[in-house]
């Protein structure tokens, strides 16, 4: 019965070719849309958690309350890092300068100890960081960044020659990788060992300690564990923070805007159902006697209902097949012109089919229950 229904249905879509076109062109635009908008949500989804991570969603950044008297030292990283065993802890110091490679150019000199490349997840391009043993033997090595590296040799390969930071050389071992998202006036990075921040501008108060998390779900719970190591058992008053509400609060808006365009999609959903039931109801109009012929030769009320509850779904299925390849189309490109990256999740396909499927029944009751109840003596003297 049901193969019946189907060569009935796609007779009838091949005798009205441009009625069937326009019909599943509505739905089809609908799926798309459907699609595009979740897709193009998941790739800024993406985008935001990868910028959020660069940042350091993970990280917790502990200054000391100058204005209470504090001041942070390597011992109070140390210990941190023996009462959080778990927990990544470096500390570092940064302090803006004239270097000298060929060229001389101002740059962020950062003294930090080995663990920094992971605490911060710095890439390199070429080379290495420097060792734990280099840090604690102060051997005179240092990492610059693609943009120090730039200002302070040009074109030329810079590893294994020597950059000058307070009249010393150092030997650049790495070459960091600089963030994608960089403006063209940002100033570069040399990274050398913090033993030797004592020789070359005669302190040992640090900038500040940062912790890196295993998860971000620990973050807020790290951070009142340091604080209350820090304040209670070192007895220096700090100040922490992270980026965890920023995070939640990024999440949050791109939620909003994905569900606000979503609605604005279901909207040509809710177009492409009017356009079946509309088209179906003319459908039911104009086979009123084909309608009464079945009763009078023995069909039964549910046999006509499924009959043109059947021929709505076939426009709704064959528009949100026709639309899935039209959506994956339209997602690239939005993607694409968004500049984030191009992703077109499974469920995206599966909604749009879901939703198409539901619209065909949703808006394909109303005339198949016409139909069926249609009168059969009347039926038969239309003259449709």
């Amino acid at each position: 019965m049901l193969t019946l229904y189907w060569q009935g249905i796609l007779r009838r879509f091949a005798r009205q070719r441009l009625r069937s076109a326009l019909t599943n062109l509505g739905m089809m635009i609908a799926v798309a849309a459907v699609m595009t908008v979740l897709s193009i949500g998941e790739g800024a989804a993406q985008r935001v958690e990868t910028e959020l991570n660069t940042m350091g969603v993970q990280r917790i950044w502990i200054t000391a309350d100058r204005e209470e008297g504090g001041a942070l030292r390597l011992q109070d990283a140390a210990l941190l890092q023996r009462c959080m065993p778990d927990e990544k802890v470096t500390a570092l110091i940064r302090r803006s300068g004239t270097v000298t490679g060929r060229y001389s150019d101002d740059v962020t000199v950062t003294f930090c100890q080995a663990n920094l490349k992971e605490v911060e997840e710095i890439g390199l391009r070429y080379g290495r960081f420097f060792s734990s043993g280099e840090e604690d033997g102060r051997a005179a090595c240092a990492i610059v960044d693609e943009t120090a590296a730039r200002a302070l040799w040009g074109r030329e390969q810079c590893l294994a020659k020597e950059v000058k930071v307070g009249g010393i050389s150092f030997r650049v071992v790495g070459v960091a990788a600089s963030p994608e998202n960089e403006n063209a006036h940002a100033v570069g990075n040399v990274y050398i060992p913090i033993s030797w921040y004592d020789t070359l501008e005669g302190g040992q108060t640090l900038d500040e300690i940062e912790v890196r998390t295993e998860s971000r779900e620990n973050v807020l719970a790290a951070q009142q564990h340091a604080v209350r190591i820090l304040e209670k058992g070192a007895r220096v008053p700090v100040i922490a923070s992270n980026l965890v509400e920023e995070a939640e609060a990024a999440h949050a808006i791109v939620e909003t805007v994905r569900n606000l365009v979503l609605c604005v999609a279901a909207v040509s959903l809710l177009v492409g159902g009017i356009g079946i039931m509309n088209v179906m109801f003319i459908t039911v109009r104009e086979r009123q006697r084909e309608i009464g012929i079945r009763y009078a030769i023995g069909a039964t009320e549910r046999q006509v209902f499924w009959q043109f509850l059947w021929e709505a779904l076939a426009y709704s299925l064959l528009g949100g097949a026709l639309g899935v390849p039209t959506g994956m189309l339209a997602s690239y490109w939005g993607c694409h012109l968004s500049g984030i990256a191009v992703v077109i999740p499974a469920y995206a396909v599966a909604a749009g089919l879901i939703f198409a499927l539901g619209t065909g029944i949703l808006f394909g009751v109303l005339p198949a229950l016409k139909a069926s109840r249609m009168d059969p003596s009347q039926a038969l003297r239309t003259d449709f």
